[in-house]
């Protein structure tokens, strides 16, 4: 599904722009901490009688070695402001809706890592 891509590829284009830490959907091995991972896509058509587009979220972590929280929640932070204030670019859609949720910020059991999570959800038409 095209859509897909495009939206995807737009999502990565504003946060790599916007950013200071690298943005992957796939961690490359041994990658150093703090990074961003696009993760988990859904998506829903959404057709009626006049016209179509889609619902779909997105889920995004975000990962540190940061002694303490800050580093993830100014991370946690900085995505939701670039993606709440900032309209997605898409070619045969225009963004009506985002809707962003702060997912947990938890240490991992090794100890070290902290994990950041937001699921964001926009419509599309």
């Amino acid at each position: 599904m095209a859509f897909l891509s495009e939206f995807q590829t737009a999502i990565y284009k504003l946060l790599k722009d916007n950013m200071t830490v690298p943005i992957f959907d796939e961690t490359p091995k041994d990658q150093k901490l703090p990074y961003v991972v696009l993760e988990d896509l859904s998506v829903v058509p959404l057709i009626d009688k006049n016209s179509s587009g889609y619902e779909v979220s997105i889920r995004i972590e975000v990962w540190s070695d940061y002694k303490g929280n800050k580093q993830v929640n100014d991370l946690v932070v900085a995505i939701f402001n670039i993606l709440q204030y900032n309209k997605l670019e898409l070619e045969n859609f225009n963004q009506i809706l985002v809707e962003i949720q702060i997912g947990d910020i938890v240490k991992e059991p090794d100890g070290l890592t902290r994990n950041g999570s937001l699921i964001i959800r926009y419509i599309f038409y």
